[in-house]
This record gives structure tokens, C-alpha cells and sequence, in this order.
């Protein structure tokens, strides 16, 4: 049970990483497309 326990967190925090890097990208490439247009008008 300990090894199945370590291998799910491990699977689940590998795709927590994947959807914090993701959310990241998506935060810088949104960025210059959204706000920073607007504040420039």
C-alpha cells in the first residue's frame, strides 16, 4: 500500500507540475495579447 500510495502522489504531483508550468505559459503569452494592449491604447 505504501508503494501504491507513493507512485499515485508521484503521478499526481508530475501533472500538477505539468499544469502549473501550462497555466504559466498561458499567463505570459495571454499577457502581451490582453492587458498590455489595452494599457498601451
Amino acid at each position: 500500500m505504501i508503494c501504491l500510495d507513493r507512485l499515485v502522489h508521484g503521478i499526481f504531483e508530475s501533472e500538477l507540475d505539468g499544469w502549473q508550468v501550462s497555466g504559466a505559459v498561458t499567463t505570459l503569452l495571454a499577457r502581451p495579447i490582453g492587458p498590455g494592449q489595452h494599457v498601451r491604447q
